[in-house]
């Protein structure tokens, strides 16, 4: 593979070149008729006592959680896990538990639920392999979607933290 579009990795590897296109807010979310939906201001205890549906363990965004998570001793009780975003929306909207999805998946079947102190963020950009040179149609491609995300990511968010 010449280069992949991809959800960029928390740490960096020497071998990859990375470019930053977007940065992909991520939202806490339940089901419209879920009890989370409407208690306000949740603390991350609170969100925790609810059974959750989200990506299977070693993906970004669980490993993402898991890591903000960590430092406040608190264990996520997964009942459903997939690697399918549409499919854990899918499940969410019927009530199955709450999940993290990217913000640009809200719909009026998903109400945002506000975590106090937890903002999270994924960073969606090009690899390659650092001493390749890219075809012309990867060049192409990589001008194509540059032009697309113009003016959208200036900047690689910081590393998760507690607000």
């Amino acid at each position: 593979m010449e280069m992949g579009v991809v959800t960029l990795p928390l740490a960096p590897f020497p071998q990859l070149k990375q470019i930053l296109l977007w940065n992909d807010p991520l939202s806490f979310v339940a089901s419209k008729d879920h009890n989370l939906s409407t208690q306000g201001p949740l603390s991350p205890e609170s969100l925790l006592t609810q059974p959750a549906v989200l990506p299977t363990k070693g993906t970004y965004t669980r490993t993402l959680l898991e890591q903000i998570l960590s430092p406040l001793e608190l264990d996520v009780q997964c009942n459903m896990a997939t690697d399918y975003l549409e499919t854990l929306k899918m499940m969410t909207s019927i009530g199955l538990g709450w999940s993290l999805l990217p913000a640009t998946m809200l719909d009026d079947e998903l109400v945002e639920l506000e975590v106090i102190g937890i903002s999270l963020t994924r960073s969606l950009g090009v690899v390659s392999h650092s001493g390749r040179t890219l075809s012309n149609a990867a060049h192409a491609m990589l001008n194509l979607l540059s032009e697309a995300a113009d003016g959208v990511a200036e900047t690689v968010p910081p590393p998760p933290t507690l607000l």
